[in-house]
């Protein structure tokens, strides 16, 4: 077993939103255990028990690894048997906040997953030269981030057409910014401009994920 290169790292899992409640208290995992992921990691069932038990009072809850954007406050942590499960309470107080409360509603509605994310250094890991994986067996957590923007693992990409459309109305009813409403409905409307040119071109399947190059123009305002 070795100790890594202590600098904070990021990775990001595609998780169910587990619960969200009226007062803006949200349960999703921040990380799960035993899947190798692009970069070759694995994360090990217990890799988080010190870095709870030591400095859980340190661990933040970012928007997109932004420092400078706090949605919520970290009331929970811990591990099961699928990863490690975060409760936060989001800061309705703050628009921030808010506006995240209804992206989470929203995409509960949809049934839709969402992508979070950790920010870590890793600790203690062995390797698998053979299979070209890396077990990590213990993680600093510094924070854990919800993703707005779409992780660069290409795998992550596989966004159908009309859960997309579902998600977008749900976020519209919401009470967000008025410019916020607005790059709502344009992305509404470049998906429907989208799925209409996949039925011109009488695609057999309309509804397959959107490709990379795809997302890159919906979400180009």
């Amino acid at each position: 077993m070795k100790t890594k290169n202590r600098e904070l790292q990021y990775k990001a899992a595609l998780t169910k939103v587990e619960d969200i409640d009226e007062k803006g208290q949200v349960k999703f995992y921040a990380s799960i255990f035993g899947n190798k992921d692009k970069a070759g990691d694995i994360v090990v069932a217990g890799a988080y028990k010190k870095t709870l038990a030591e400095n859980f009072k340190e661990i933040q809850h970012f928007k997109n690894h932004d420092s400078r954007m706090m949605p919520g406050v970290v009331t929970e942590a811990s591990e099961d048997k699928i990863g490690l499960m975060i409760v936060s309470s989001l800061i309705m107080g703050t628009q921030l906040g808010k506006e995240t409360y209804e992206e989470y509603k929203a995409m509960a509605a949809a049934g839709k997953s969402m992508f979070h994310s950790i920010g870590y250094v890793p600790v203690k890991w062995d390797r698998d030269e053979a299979d070209d994986t890396t077990f990590l067996r213990e993680i600093m957590l510094r924070e854990v981030s919800t993703l707005t923007a779409h992780p660069a693992n290409p795998l992550a990409l596989t966004v159908g057409i009309k859960s997309e459309i579902d998600y977008l109305d749900e976020l519209l009813k919401a009470d967000l910014s008025d410019v916020s409403l607005e790059k709502i409905e344009k992305m509404k409307d470049k998906i429907i401009a989208l799925y209409e040119k996949r039925a011109a071109e009488a695609l057999d399947d309309k509804s397959e994920p959107l490709s990379v190059n795809e997302l890159k123009e919906i979400f180009k305002f």
